[in-house]
């Protein structure tokens, strides 16, 4: 039997244990992991985890109402012009069986919609920093903000001077979720604008292929050459460094250039410390 004076201490430090670990996200307590007895009541519980799942389905749903407020109309644009592009050869076919003066008229034609196309497309995107909408740069602000608060957390972890407590691990989940699906969408939104340079150059292809049926007839293609060379040097690599760019900062092309080559070992060593502490959250969390 327990006498009442045990009880009574027991009752105390219980007491005290669970006062301490309500403040707990305010202390050091080294090597990643709780050092309190009763190390169960640490740990979130399904009611918790249930939440937390919850909520980060709302942040993902909120994250996404919030990128589609910001560049879904750029999206959108995108999308129309690159259709636009993708049909614009077959809509100014070159008029190579009607004679001299028909065929210069349709490469006229052709050189001057596609001018006018061109001209669209960068007024349409082109954005310089100070022009940027003010919500875009506060988001653009917030975003850089996780990144270093949750770069802040991994490196605190890997230092041993985390707290991972319920409250802690809410917080970080939250930010990586955040940070995640935010950096996703960009790279969607990438994508589609590197799917637009792409038609701008295939357009131009198509008009030089152009040249396999024309070297078999008898016509002057010094107009179509002029044509050919001029938009092969503005829009076409090594001459052109592409049609739309990032706050007119970065080539949308040079971007992607160097995520193609160097996305991997970025990846790599941004995912490693979130890969390790998952793993040590699931060896502390998980029942003996």
């Amino acid at each position: 039997n327990v006498s009442p004076a045990l009880k009574t201490k027991q009752r105390l430090l219980q007491q005290k244990h669970h006062a301490a670990k309500s403040n707990a996200g305010s202390l050091c307590v080294g090597g990643g992991v709780s050092l309190w007895p009763q190390m169960d009541n640490m740990r979130l519980t399904r009611r918790e985890t249930v939440a937390l799942t919850a909520w980060c389905v709302g942040l993902v749903l909120a994250v996404q109402a919030i990128f589609s407020y910001l560049h879904g109309h750029v999206m959108r644009k995108l999308h129309v012009f690159t259709g636009r592009l993708r049909r614009f050869h077959a809509d100014h076919r070159l008029e190579v069986t009607r004679g001299q003066q028909q065929f210069d008229r349709s490469v006229l034609r052709w050189h001057t919609d596609y001018r006018n196309l061109m001209e669209s497309i960068e007024q349409d995107f082109h954005v310089s920093v100070g022009g940027a909408p003010v919500l875009f740069q506060l988001s653009l602000l917030l975003y850089l903000l996780s990144i270093c608060t949750l770069l802040y957390y991994l490196g605190d972890n890997m230092l041993s001077k985390s707290k991972l407590t319920p409250r802690r691990i809410k917080q970080w989940v939250s930010l990586l979720v955040v940070t995640s699906v935010w950096t996703l969408l960009g790279l969607k939104l990438l994508t589609t604008a590197q799917h637009l340079e792409s038609a701008v150059e295939m357009t131009v292809y198509q008009l030089s292929e152009e040249l396999g049926d024309l070297v078999l007839l008898d016509h002057d293609l010094s107009r179509y050459h002029s044509v050919l060379r001029y938009w092969q040097y503005r829009c076409t690599p090594p001459t052109s460094p592409g049609v739309l760019s990032i706050l007119g900062i970065l080539q949308v092309r040079d971007v992607n250039y160097y995520l193609q080559y160097y996305s991997l070992p970025v990846l790599t060593a941004l995912c490693t410390p979130v890969v390790r502490l998952v793993l040590a959250l699931k060896q502390v969390y998980s029942p003996a």
